[in-house]
């Protein structure tokens, strides 16, 4: 899925995960591994997706949040 307005940030605070983001304009798609300590900013109009390789634990923030409009739309990148 991706945000056309909010910005989020994943931090892992215990153990592993790849992220898989993909610009939904151009297609481009990369994949980052996240350790243990370490985080990753998502943009918008950037869908993205997590696997968790191990048992993990995480912190995510959100630059906006509205339960009745959760500005989440449908972009399959997995």
């Amino acid at each position: 899925h991706y945000h056309k307005e909010t910005k989020v940030f994943v931090f892992l605070v215990r153990g592993k995960a790849e992220v898989i983001i993909e610009d939904i304009s151009t297609g481009k798609r990369e994949r980052k591994k996240l350790n243990e300590g370490t985080g990753i900013l998502l943009a918008e109009h950037h869908s993205h997706a997590i696997q968790f390789l191990i048992n993990s634990e995480f912190i995510m923030l959100k630059t906006k949040y509205d339960p009745k409009n959760t500005d989440t739309y449908d972009y399959k990148v997995l």
